[in-house]
């Protein structure tokens, strides 16, 4: 479990004043759900914003979705998404995720994207460490020899996870209001969901759904949503 960081402190134990405050003030503009321009600095580089990020990277999605409600509760507001779909125009009709996983920060998308990606990381045999370790010329050179994983997608306690998330995917994303959201979204879910016909899904034609360029592009989209612009630069805890 990634640990915040510990606050900075005087020589005398004490800690600063001065950076618990503008913590706390960072904290109350992102509850908000608006980051003055003048803080953005400070709102990037807050420990609990690196820390969600740290956690979606690692694949630790349930701990991020746990702290966005928490601190952060405005960026996952399940109300205020319904909302805006039920006040909005239809969108023209998407064959992929491409528009909802790069621009959107309307919450229900971010909500399923992270969703989507839980059940991508609950499918995983093969660890995918973050940070990455090092590649040491030895490892170059020779390869090591694949091992059968421990944890495969056919164990019943995995099945009896993936199935109760598959359900509430499908459930949330049959909930969405735009008619061509809903169709993406139902069509992503099946998509993902065929990971659970292979033994070994980071060996399978499915291996999109499993690589850290999928974390990335989630955690680069939640780290949009708390800053509220869509050209803020991404986070890399």
């Amino acid at each position: 479990m990634f640990s915040s960081p510990i606050p900075a402190t005087s020589a005398g134990g004490v800690s600063e004043p001065s950076e618990n405050l503008d913590n706390l003030l960072v904290q109350d503009k992102l509850r908000q759900g608006k980051p003055s321009s003048c803080r953005k600095n400070q709102v990037h580089n807050s420990p609990l914003c690196i820390e969600i990020q740290t956690q979606i990277l690692s694949g630790r999605v349930d701990d991020a979705i746990a702290l966005l409600n928490k601190h952060f509760p405005i960026v996952l507001d399940e109300h205020a998404g319904a909302t805006i779909f039920a006040d909005s125009t239809p969108r023209p009709e998407m064959s992929n995720l491409e528009y909802i996983s790069s621009t959107s920060t309307e919450p229900v998308h971010l909500l399923l994207n992270l969703r989507i990606l839980a059940v991508s990381e609950a499918c995983r045999t093969i660890p995918l460490e973050y940070p990455p370790k090092p590649v040491s010329p030895d490892s170059m050179v020779t390869s090591p020899a694949f091992e059968e994983p421990e944890k495969t997608p056919d164990c019943p306690e995995q099945q009896l996870d993936l199935l109760t998330r598959a359900q509430k995917l499908y459930a949330f994303a049959n909930a969405l209001s735009d008619a061509n959201d809903r169709a993406t979204y139902l069509k992503e879910i099946h998509n993902v969901l065929g990971l659970l016909a292979y033994k070994v899904p980071e060996m399978s034609p499915m291996t999109k759904y499993m690589t850290m360029e999928t974390r990335e592009a989630v955690a680069n989209q939640i780290n949009r949503a708390i800053l509220g612009e869509s050209s803020t630069p991404s986070i890399r805890a």
